[in-house]
């Protein structure tokens, strides 16, 4: 789906509920705007502009609005949240983790989400660690279900649902580490993995995409 670039914005700074709201208009055309907020290099979030927004009501009769929910799993990579452009990558603005009251503590919980993020990426930081995205996927299954953990699997690792033969496979494999670690190589090294861009193999659960359900599994 084509998306078009800013022309117009305008945005109040992010409420204490954890919402930042505004509008994001193009010159014209009939694509909306899409918004994607960025952290330390990574894509965290996206939203189209398409609700309505009686301030804006001079750009596409108001139907330009969007509302980003924030919270401190966004700020996972760096301190600063930069809202870009998806058509043009042009920055349009940047606010700090001190909006959610952040400031960091010895072993708060933001420290141990970044520790747990770390320990899944290899040395090479070519791919994640086979041994990291193991052990999530077991806690996972043991906080959740087998089921849930293979069908993350697919969506986190390959970006797509899992086919009913390929799950049924996993299923029977997540439920043990020495076994989970086998289909995570198998996953890492296939052709659809490999095939996939760059910025999208180095996943983390809190990326732009990843499941719910990691999130879970790393509390």
């Amino acid at each position: 789906m084509s998306v078009g670039a800013v022309a117009y914005f305008a945005a109040e700074a992010p409420q204490a509920e954890g919402l930042w709201q505004g509008y994001a208009a193009p010159a014209g055309g009939f694509a909306a705007c899409r918004l994607e907020a960025w952290n330390g290099g990574r894509l965290m979030a996206a939203v189209d502009a398409t609700t309505f927004a009686p301030e804006a009501l001079p750009l596409r009769e108001g139907w330009c609005g969007f509302s980003l929910e924030i919270d401190a799993s966004l700020f996972v990579f760096d301190d600063r949240l930069d809202l870009l452009c998806a058509a043009s990558d042009r920055k349009l603005a940047t606010f700090g983790c001190d909006i959610l009251n952040m400031e960091a503590a010895p072993n708060s919980k933001h420290d141990q989400l970044v520790a747990s993020v770390e320990s899944l990426m290899a040395p090479d930081d070519r791919r994640p660690s086979v041994e990291g995205v193991a052990r999530l996927l077991v806690r996972l299954a043991s906080v959740m279900t087998v089921e849930h953990a293979a069908e993350s699997l697919y969506v986190w690792l390959l970006r797509r649902s899992g086919d009913p033969g390929g799950l049924a496979h996993k299923i029977a494999l997540l439920g043990n580490l020495a076994t989970a670690r086998i289909v995570v190589e198998d996953v890492l090294n296939g052709e659809e993995y490999q095939a996939l861009p760059r910025h999208l193999r180095l996943l983390t659960p809190f990326d732009y995409g990843a499941p719910a359900e990691l999130l879970e599994a790393l509390a």
